[in-house]
C-alpha cells in the first residue's frame, strides 16, 4: 500500500501556493526535522530507504544516460566510432528495471575524452544507495536527496559538487508555463484560486563530477527538461560543447522558467490594478485576494532567486577558463533581471494594495459625509419640534388654527436652505 501511494506523496511534498504558502512551508521544514531529530545520517537513510528494494513495487519515471564527445575532443578523433555518441532511456516500472540500469552503469567505464550526463526522474527513496557508491557520493549528500525540504543550497567536496534547486510546473498542463488569470476577453476569471493551485514546485538535485553530470528530479512528468532532451538528441547541439556548458544551460532554463511566470504574473497584475479601480467594493475584494496570492508567488520566486545568486557565483568561482566564467556571468544577469522583474512587482502590489486602502477611506469618508448632512438637515427640525413638544400651558401657538401648518413651513424652509447652503459649498 506504501508503494500504490507513492504519487500521492509526491504530490504532498509539492507547494502548494492556494494556501498559506510561507507558513505552510516553515511547518513542514519544521516537521522533517522532528523525523531527523537525533538520527544521524545512515540512520536516517536508512529508515528512508528502508521497504524499497521489494519486487513488487510499480513505478513511472524514466532513467536517462547520455554519452557524447565534447565538441572540442571531437576535432581531434579520427575514426567515425570514436565520435559515436550513446544514449540510453530506462522506463522504470519496477525494482528489476532499477537493476537493470545499474548493471548497464556498472559496464561503463567513465572515459575523461567524454561527456556522461545521467538524468533520473524517479521518486528520490528508490534510487538503491549502490548508485551513489559507484560515484563515491557522500553521506551527507544522500541524506539532503532524501530529505523533502524545498531549499537551495550548495556544497562543495573533495571530489564533487552538489547543489539543489527548485523549479516551478503547472499540474493542470505541465508543458505550458502560461499561468494568465486574464482570459481573451480581457475580463477576471471568477475561479477560486484554481489557476494558483495548478502551480507546484518541485525539487531537483545535481550533483557534478569531473566530467558527469546528474540530476535526480521527483518522477513528475512533462518537466522542463523536455527541451533539455532535445537538444541532446540534436546532432552537433551546441550544449554538447562541455559538461560544464550544459549544467550552465540547464541553469539557464530554470531561471527562463522563472521568467516566463514573473511576466505572466504582471502582464495580469497591470490589467487587474485597473480593475481594483473601476470595479465595486466586492469584484475589488475578489481582486485584492488574488493579487495577495500572486504576491505570495512572487515572494517565493524572488527567495530562489536570492539563493540562485549565490550557486551561481560559488559555480563560477571553480572556473579559470574565460570563456565559461562569461556563461556564467551571462546566467548571473539572467538571475539578475529576475530580481528586477520581482523588485517592480512588489512597486506594483504595493500600489495597488495602497490603492485599495484609500478607495476604502474614500468611500468611509463619503458615508461619513452623507450621514453628516442628514444629520445637520434634522438637528433645526428636532430643535423646533422638541420646542413645541414641551407641553407648557402658555404656548400661544399651540391654540393658533394655522399653528401646525405653519411650523412645517418653517421646518421646510430650513431644509431647503440648509440644502441651498451644502450645494454652494459644492458638498452634494
Amino acid at each position: 500500500m506504501e508503494i500504490n501511494n507513492d504519487k500521492k506523496n509526491i504530490s504532498k511534498k509539492r507547494i502548494n501556493l492556494a494556501y498559506s504558502v510561507l507558513l505552510k512551508k516553515h511547518y513542514k521544514f519544521l516537521k522533517n526535522r522532528e523525523t531527523k531529530l537525533g538520527k544521524l545520517p545512515d540512520e536516517y537513510i536508512k529508515e528512508k530507504t528502508q521497504n524499497t528494494t521489494n519486487n513488487d513495487i510499480q513505478l513511472d519515471g524514466i532513467i536517462e544516460f547520455y554519452k557524447f564527445s565534447p565538441k572540442n575532443k571531437q576535432e581531434n578523433k579520427n575514426t567515425q566510432e570514436d565520435n559515436k555518441e550513446l544514449f540510453k532511456n530506462f522506463e522504470i516500472k519496477n525494482s528489476n528495471d532499477i537493476n537493470s540500469f545499474l548493471n548497464f552503469l556498472k559496464q561503463q567505464n567513465f572515459d575523461k575524452n567524454y561527456c556522461f550526463f545521467i538524468n533520473i526522474d524517479i521518486p528520490v527513496k528508490f534510487i538503491p544507495l549502490e548508485f551513489f557508491d559507484l560515484f563515491n557520493i557522500n553521506k551527507l549528500t544522500i541524506e539532503d536527496i532524501l530529505s523533502e525540504d524545498y531549499y537551495v543550497k550548495i556544497d562543495s567536496f573533495e571530489n564533487y559538487t552538489y547543489f539543489s534547486v527548485v523549479i516551478p510546473i503547472n499540474e493542470n498542463n505541465p508543458k505550458n508555463p502560461n499561468l494568465s488569470i486574464i482570459d481573451k476577453k480581457n475580463e477576471f476569471k471568477n475561479i477560486n484560486d484554481s489557476y494558483i493551485k495548478s502551480l507546484s514546485f518541485e525539487q531537483i538535485h545535481i550533483i557534478l563530477k569531473d566530467n558527469i553530470l546528474i540530476i535526480i528530479q521527483e518522477g513528475i512528468k512533462g518537466d522542463i527538461f523536455d527541451i533539455i532532451r532535445l537538444k541532446l538528441n540534436t546532432p552537433d547541439s551546441i550544449i554538447k560543447q562541455s559538461i560544464d556548458y550544459l549544467l550552465y544551460y540547464i541553469l539557464d532554463v530554470v531561471i527562463d522558467k522563472f521568467l516566463i511566470i514573473l511576466e505572466n504574473i504582471e502582464e495580469d497584475v497591470y490589467n487587474l490594478e485597473q480593475k481594483v479601480f473601476n470595479d465595486n467594493s466586492l469584484e475589488s475584494n475578489i481582486l485584492i485576494n488574488k493579487i495577495y496570492n500572486l504576491k505570495r508567488i512572487t515572494t517565493l520566486i524572488r527567495n530562489f532567486s536570492l539563493k540562485m545568486l549565490e550557486i551561481i557565483k560559488s559555480l563560477k568561482n571553480n572556473y579559470t577558463d574565460l570563456r565559461i566564467i562569461n556563461y556564467y556571468k551571462d546566467l548571473k544577469d539572467h538571475n539578475n533581471k529576475l530580481l528586477d522583474v520581482i523588485e517592480n512587482l512588489e512597486h506594483i502590489f504595493n500600489n495597488i494594495f495602497n490603492l485599495h486602502i484609500s478607495k476604502l477611506n474614500y468611500k468611509q469618508n463619503d458615508i461619513m459625509r452623507i450621514l453628516t448632512v442628514v444629520n445637520t438637515i434634522f438637528v433645526p427640525i428636532i430643535f423646533i419640534a422638541s420646542i413645541y413638544g414641551m407641553n407648557f400651558e402658555n404656548m400661544p401657538e399651540l391654540k393658533w388654527k394655522y399653528g401646525y401648518y405653519f411650523t412645517l413651513f418653517i421646518m421646510l424652509i430650513v431644509t431647503i436652505l440648509t440644502l441651498l447652503y451644502f450645494k454652494n459649498k459644492k458638498i452634494l
